[in-house]
C-alpha cells in the first residue's frame, strides 16, 4: 500500500504546480497588478498526512515523501460555445509540488482571458511518467511513478462556471482537499479524484489601472456667434494594464466669457480620422454650461472602454451661442474625469482661449 499512498499525494500536486508554471510562462505571475483573471489554490487538508483504508483500496498522503514532480504541457479554459483558450508548453514543465504544501494560498494563474462565460478548466499532463514522487535515500521504493487517466488527451477536468468581462478582475479560489482527492484502487493503481475539489470563492471587482492622458489644443484663434462644433481640445487616453473605462467628463469655462457665450459643450469619440471632423467623429455626450464658475458634467453613455496597448481619443467642442458677446474669450478646462481606474495625469487640462468676433457679412 505504500505505492498507492505515494501516488495519491503526487497526483494532487500535479494540478497545482502545472497552473503555477503556466502563469509564469505567460508573463502573469502571482501578485501582478494587471490581468483580468486570477486562479488561487488552497488545500484545507495540507497539514495532514497518513493512509486511510477504503472498501476499494486506500487514500492518503505518505508522511515520508520528499518531493512530488509533475509534467504539464497545457492548460485549457473552455468557454461556452467557443474553442478552448490554450496555454501550451514544449517541452513540458517539471515542478516539485511538495514545495508548495506549506502555502496558505497560492496564485497559480494571473493572466488575461478573453471576455465571455466559461464552463470548465482542463489540465493536460504528459510524459512517462506524468508524475513521480521521491523518498529519502535508503527508502524502498526510492520513487513512485504516477499516471493520470486521459492525462495527455482531455486531462483533469474541472466543471467550473465563471465569467470574464472587460474592466473586471475575476478571482477563483480552489480547495483541493488532498486528503480525499487521490484514490488507490484495489489493484494498486492510484487515480486522482478531482470531484473532491471545491470552489470555495468566486469574486469579481473592477480593475484599477493607471490612465495617462496626452492632449492637443484645438482651440482656434477666433470664432463667430452661432458657429457650431468648434473644436477645443483633444484627449488621448492610454492605460497601463488590462482595460480602463471613462464614464463622464467635467468641463469648466475659462477665458473672459460667460456661460451665455456657449450654447453647448459636446464630447466626441474619434473615429480614426486625423484631428476633429464632426462629419466623421461620433458625438457621445453633450451638456450646457451653468453656474459660477460656468461648468458642465457630461455623461458618456454607454461608458467608453479601451485596452492596454491602444490609444483612445475623445474630442471636446463648443457651440458658440447666437447672442455671444463679441470680444469675450472662451476655452475648455477638463477639471475631473469619472473612471473606476486611476487618472495619473494631473488635472486640470486646459485648451487655449478663442476670441468671439463679429460675424462675417453674408453674401
Amino acid at each position: 500500500m505504500m505505492g498507492c499512498s505515494i501516488v495519491r499525494r503526487l497526483l494532487v500536486g500535479i494540478v497545482t504546480v502545472g497552473m503555477v508554471w503556466l502563469v509564469c510562462g505567460c508573463g502573469g505571475g502571482g501578485g501582478s497588478s494587471g490581468d483580468n483573471f486570477e486562479l488561487r489554490m488552497i488545500d484545507s487538508s495540507a497539514g495532514s498526512r497518513g493512509l486511510v483504508g477504503t472498501r476499494a483500496g486506500s487514500q492518503g498522503v505518505p508522511e515520508e515523501a520528499v518531493s512530488l514532480w509533475v509534467y504539464i504541457t497545457e492548460i485549457r479554459a473552455i468557454p461556452t460555445g467557443g474553442p478552448p483558450v490554450r496555454r501550451t508548453y514544449e517541452p513540458a514543465v517539471e515542478i516539485d509540488i511538495l514545495d508548495l504544501s506549506t502555502a496558505p494560498s497560492f496564485t497559480v494563474w494571473d493572466d488575461d482571458l478573453p471576455p465571455g462565460d466559461y464552463v470548465k478548466l482542463e489540465l493536460i499532463l504528459s510524459g512517462d511518467p506524468m508524475a513521480r514522487m521521491t523518498f529519502p535515500e535508503g527508502h524502498d521504493p526510492a520513487e513512485v511513478d504516477v499516471t493520470v487517466p486521459s492525462g495527455p488527451q482531455t486531462g483533469l477536468k474541472f466543471p467550473i462556471q465563471f465569467s470574464i468581462a472587460n474592466g473586471v478582475h475575476t478571482t477563483l479560489v480552489f480547495d483541493w482537499n488532498t486528503g480525499n482527492s487521490v484514490h488507490c484502487t484495489g489493484n494498486g493503481e492510484w487515480k486522482l479524484r478531482p470531484t473532491a475539489m471545491t470552489v470555495t470563492e468566486i469574486t469579481t471587482q473592477e480593475t484599477v489601472d493607471d490612465v495617462t492622458i496626452d492632449y492637443t489644443d484645438l482651440a482656434p484663434d477666433s470664432a463667430e456667434p452661432e458657429q457650431d462644433n468648434v473644436g477645443m481640445l483633444q484627449l488621448d487616453f492610454s492605460v497601463s494594464d488590462n482595460f480602463a473605462t471613462i464614464e463622464a467628463i467635467n468641463v469648466s469655462l475659462i477665458g473672459t466669457g460667460a456661460a451665455t457665450d456657449v450654447g453647448a459643450v459636446r464630447v466626441w469619440r474619434d473615429e480614426g480620422d486625423p484631428g476633429f471632423d464632426p462629419s466623421q467623429d461620433l458625438e457621445i455626450g453633450s451638456s450646457v454650461l451653468s453656474g459660477t464658475p460656468a461648468s458642465a458634467s457630461i455623461d458618456i453613455d454607454p461608458d467608453e472602454t479601451f485596452t492596454a496597448g491602444t490609444t483612445f481619443t475623445l474630442l471636446v467642442s463648443y457651440d458658440i451661442a447666437v447672442g455671444a458677446t463679441v470680444g469675450n474669450t472662451v476655452g475648455v478646462s477638463i477639471t475631473a474625469i469619472a473612471s473606476p481606474d486611476t487618472i495619473v495625469t494631473a488635472l486640470p487640462i486646459n485648451s487655449g482661449e478663442t476670441e468671439i468676433i463679429t460675424a462675417s457679412p453674408g453674401p
